[in-house]
C-alpha cells in the first residue's frame, strides 16, 4: 500500500517542483553543486517541456522515460496491539519498505528528479504521520548498479534508487465476515480442548 502513497504524494510534489510559478523556490531548495543557477533552470525546463510520469510497479504498457517508479518491498506484521482487537477492529502495526527509481535519460535530469524525490520525502513526511503513518523516513540514495551502468554508456539512461522505510497502523472490521457461532472443535490431543471460530 506505501508505493500507492508514495505514487500519490511525489505525482503532487514533482507538479509542483516543475510549476514555472514555483521556479524560483525550487531552485533555491535544490542542491546543486555541480551547477550553476542557469544550467538548473534548462534542466527543469526540459524536465517541465517533458515532465516525468510518477507510476506504481509493474503499470502495464511501454511507458517513456522520464519515469518515478514506486515499488512496496516488503509488508511485515511486528505487533498485535489491544490484544489483537478493539472495538470490532483487528489491529496489527506492519513495518513496510519501498523503494522509488528514478529513470531518465542523462545523468543531470536523473540527479535534479532524484533530487525532487528526497526533498519531497523529507517535505511531505508529516502528512503521512497525520494519515495513519507511525514512522516514515527516507534511508538512502544507492548507487548505480553494474548493469545500469552498462546502460547509461550505451543507451543514456540513468537510474537512482531512493529507499523508505516506514510502519502503519492496519485495522480491518470483524463484523463483515465472523460470526459468534462455534463450527468446530480443536482437539489434536491438547488439553484443555481448543475452539475454532469462523476467521
Amino acid at each position: 500500500m506505501i508505493h500507492h502513497h508514495l505514487t500519490t504524494a511525489l505525482r503532487v510534489a514533482v507538479n509542483y517542483y516543475l510549476d514555472a510559478d514555483n521556479q524560483a523556490s525550487t531552485i533555491a531548495q535544490l542542491y546543486a553543486p555541480a551547477h550553476d543557477e542557469s544550467a538548473l533552470i534548462q534542466i527543469i525546463e526540459e524536465l517541465r517541456n517533458a515532465p516525468p510520469k510518477v507510476i506504481p510497479h509493474a503499470t502495464a504498457g511501454a511507458q517513456k522515460l522520464p519515469l518515478i517508479v514506486a515499488q512496496q518491498l516488503s509488508r511485515a506484521v511486528i505487533h498485535r496491539p489491544l490484544g489483537g482487537h478493539s472495538g470490532g477492529l483487528e489491529q496489527t502495526i506492519s513495518r513496510q519498505t519501498a523503494m522509488v527509481e528514478i529513470m531518465a535519460a542523462g545523468v543531470e535530469a536523473t540527479e535534479t528528479l532524484s533530487q525532487m524525490v528526497v526533498l519531497a520525502l523529507h517535505a511531505l513526511r508529516s502528512d503521512f504521520l497525520r494519515n495513519g503513518y507511525l514512522s516514515f523516513q527516507f534511508e538512502d540514495v544507492a548507487e548505480l548498479a553494474p548493469q545500469e551502468q552498462l546502460a547509461a554508456e550505451e543507451l543514456g539512461v540513468f537510474v537512482r534508487r531512493v529507499n523508505i522505510s516506514a510502519m502503519l497502523h492496519d485495522t480491518a472490521s470483524r463484523n463483515s465476515f465472523s460470526t459468534d457461532e462455534i463450527i468446530g472443535t480443536l482437539t489434536l490431543n491438547l488439553s484443555p480442548l481448543g475452539r475454532v471460530r469462523p476467521i
